[in-house]
Parts: C-alpha cells; structure tokens; sequence
C-alpha cells in the first residue's frame, strides 16, 4: 500500500483544540492535551486497543461537564470518553489557561518521574505530572521550581519532547529547548 492509496480515518470526536499528542511507549496508551474553552483544560488518556471512534464531548462537555454556554451544554455523548484530569482557568499553582500535553516519562535519568505524564500550561507556566491508576489521575505533582533552567526561567511550553532513550524535553516558545537532567 503506498501513500496514494492511504485514506485518513476519524479516530476520535469531540476534541476542542487538541495541543499535544503523544503515546507512552511501554503501554502503547494515546495522550492528548486537549485546551478548554471558558473554564476547564483536560488531559485525556485513551488505553491501547480502546481507540476508534470514540466521542470526548466537546462542545456538549467542557472538561467533564456540560458546557455553560446557554443553548450549548448538555449530556454525555454516545461512546463518551472522559478527561483523566481537568484542571480550572486561572493563575494559581494547580490552575492554568492553556494545557500543553506531555509524555509518560520511560527515560532512565531521573527514576522518581518514571512512569508519571508530564504536562505543562502554556499562558501559566506551570510544569506538572500525575500517575494513570485505575483509569484517574492520581498523585499530582507541581515541579515547576525544581525544573527551571539554573540561569533564566521557563516562559511559554509550547510543547515537549522525548529522544530514542525516553529522556525529555521541554520547549520554550521563546526559543530555548531545555532537556530534563538530574542535578
């Protein structure tokens, strides 16, 4: 089969703006970073051999509730797909504006973030992870003081990165790449 014959099919619905896909490459897992709309930006973590036409709930959902807009919001769709985190529109620690999706950490560096999805925020840049247990985020963790270059700051995560052996990377909208090391 050669690229002329390739046809896209829809592998998933109902994402608002997913910014950041990636697949954990010990359980094949699909994560996305998905940016909300007026008040909630989710995480949204789909298992191996789960995917296929699967509905997220935008613009019926916002994160994992109905969207607030009057004439808009209303139930689950069929074959909903829940977020596995959502976190609120604001400036604090644990809030945010815009999500920038991660990876599940699988590098060697760094032991204690083995098996945790790193994501940021982009707007308030925030570097945070969890681990999947159960189908739910558990053990959130802020590494956002811990992470920052020794001379100069994170501003803007626009996206992250990892290398053959699983070693990430964070990439700075204002034009650095900063390579997670352990100090």
């Amino acid at each position: 089969m050669g690229v002329k014959d390739a046809l896209p099919e829809v592998h998933a619905l109902g994402l608002r703006n997913p910014w950041r896909c990636s697949f954990d490459r010990k359980t094949g897992d699909f994560w996305i970073g998905d940016v909300g709309q007026n008040m909630w930006e989710e995480i949204n973590a789909v298992p191996k051999g789960k995917a296929g036409a699967m509905n997220f709930g935008w613009r019926l959902r916002e994160g994992a509730v109905e969207t607030p807009t009057k004439d808009v919001g209303g139930a689950k769709p069929k074959r909903n797909f829940d977020p596995v985190y959502v976190y609120k529109h604001g400036t604090s620690a644990v809030e945010g504006l815009s999500v920038t999706g991660g990876y599940v950490y699988r590098g060697k560096l760094i032991k204690e973030l083995s098996g945790r999805y790193i994501f940021g925020d982009y707007q308030n840049p925030r570097i945070w992870s969890f681990v999947l247990k159960g189908g739910k985020a558990v053990d959130f963790m802020d590494h956002t003081s811990v992470l920052q270059p020794q001379d100069g700051r994170i501003n803007l995560i626009s996206s992250f990165a990892e290398d053959a052996d699983g070693e990430l990377y964070i990439v700075d909208h204002t034009g650095s790449v900063y390579r997670i090391v352990e100090k």
